[in-house]
């Protein structure tokens, strides 16, 4: 089972309508939306992909969006901005 957090080279604030994620690494900035900052605040490590869906959906009542967390967790690792770590359920 995948647990994600936010990776230590990823500083982030939120910006009127949309979350900047940059890089200390690469530099790199990332503009994502307004829903993004719910998710990321959930990506401490400690839930797995099903506990982000529920806590996501609990955090901003986009229900429509569900089916879409874990695909969106696994773009955001491989832009960097997430870490997935495999663990045992």
């Amino acid at each position: 089972m995948k647990y994600y957090r936010v990776s230590p080279d990823i500083t982030w604030r939120v910006e009127g309508e949309a979350v900047l994620a940059y890089n200390r690494v690469t530099t790199l900035v990332y503009q994502l939306n307004k829903e993004s900052a719910a998710l990321l605040e959930l990506c401490d490590g400690s839930r797995a992909a099903d506990d982000l869906q529920a806590g996501f959906v609990a955090a901003t009542a986009r229900g429509d969006l569900k089916d879409e967390i874990e695909p969106f967790c696994t773009q955001l690792t491989e832009m960097g901005v997430l870490v997935a770590e495999e663990r045992q359920a």
